[in-house]
């Protein structure tokens, strides 16, 4: 239901954009784009809270939890943007472009299923990934 609520308001900016004739349909297209990318996101993230819950290894878990929150605030950052009216959604084309760029990203973090805690980086005292004491 929420992802047909976002399409419609979409098409209706986009409709709106072009209707006074000072842009294109191919110059809207990035935001059906961005709401195209805002809604794989709520998706995801939606199952992300299960596999956070039922992750055994601790460091892999608090790894993942932190890139859930990166998501989460690239996602509730895009949708903001989206919100706008119109006008104001394409003056600020850059950054809609660019967060929904950020997004799929953040998106393509949670989604690496093979993703490892970094060799290269030793842990410190102050990582929350560090391992306790003995």
């Amino acid at each position: 239901r929420l992802g047909k609520e976002l399409k419609r308001r979409a098409d209706s900016k986009m409709e709106e954009l072009q209707a006074d004739g000072t842009t294109t349909w191919m110059n809207v297209q990035y935001i059906k784009t961005a709401t195209e990318q805002l809604l794989e996101c709520l998706t995801v993230l939606k199952y992300t809270y299960v596999k956070a819950f039922y992750m055994a290894d601790e460091q892999r878990k608090l790894l993942f939890e932190d890139q859930q929150r990166r998501l989460e605030q690239a996602t509730e950052d895009l949708s903001e943007l989206l919100d706008k009216d119109a006008t104001a959604v394409h003056e600020k084309r850059i950054q809609v472009v660019n967060m929904a760029g950020k997004a799929k990203l953040m998106l393509s973090h949670i989604l690496d299923d093979k993703q490892e805690l970094p060799a290269a980086l030793p842990p410190t005292s102050a990582s929350p990934l560090s391992p306790k004491p003995p």
